[in-house]
C-alpha cells in the first residue's frame, strides 16, 4: 500500500514522494499535459515564500528524495564539482537582484531557476 507520508507537515515535494513511491511498486506514472486557466494567481511573493519553504523541505526530506528531483540533481552536481559554497556565497550577494526581478511585473524564468538552486545549496551549506 502507498499513501501520502505523515511526515511531511509543511510546504513542498510530498506528491513527488508519493509518485516515487507508486513506480517503487510497479506502477506506470502516465504524465499528461492539460493546460487550465487559474483564475486566483498568487502575488510572485507569495510565490517566492513558497519555493522556500519547498526548498526546505527538500532539504528535510533530502534522503527520501534523492534521485527524484532534478533541483537535489542540480545541487549535486554543484557538490561533486566542490562548488556548493561558492553557490551559497552567491546566494548571499546575489538574493536581493534575483528577488528583485522575480517580484517584478517581468520576471526571468531562468532567474527563477537560479534563485531555487542557490537557495537551496545555501540551505543545505547551514549544516
Amino acid at each position: 500500500m502507498v499513501g501520502f507520508d505523515e511526515d511531511f507537515k509543511d510546504y513542498g515535494y510530498e506528491d513527488l514522494l508519493f509518485g516515487r513511491q507508486l513506480q517503487e511498486k510497479g506502477l506506470r506514472i502516465l504524465h499528461i499535459e492539460n493546460p487550465m486557466l487559474n483564475t486566483d494567481i498568487e502575488d510572485n511573493d507569495v510565490f517566492l515564500q513558497k519555493i522556500r519553504e519547498s526548498n526546505a523541505t527538500l532539504k528535510k526530506f533530502y534522503t527520501k528524495l534523492r534521485g527524484s528531483s532534478s533541483l537535489i540533481r542540480g545541487y549535486e552536481l554543484l557538490r561533486r564539482c566542490h562548488l556548493q559554497g561558492l553557490a551559497s556565497w552567491l546566494f548571499k550577494r546575489c538574493k536581493k537582484g534575483l528577488e528583485s526581478n522575480l517580484l517584478s511585473s517581468n520576471p526571468s524564468l531562468e532567474y527563477l531557476k537560479v534563485y531555487k538552486l542557490l537557495h537551496l545549496s545555501s540551505l543545505m551549506n547551514e549544516e
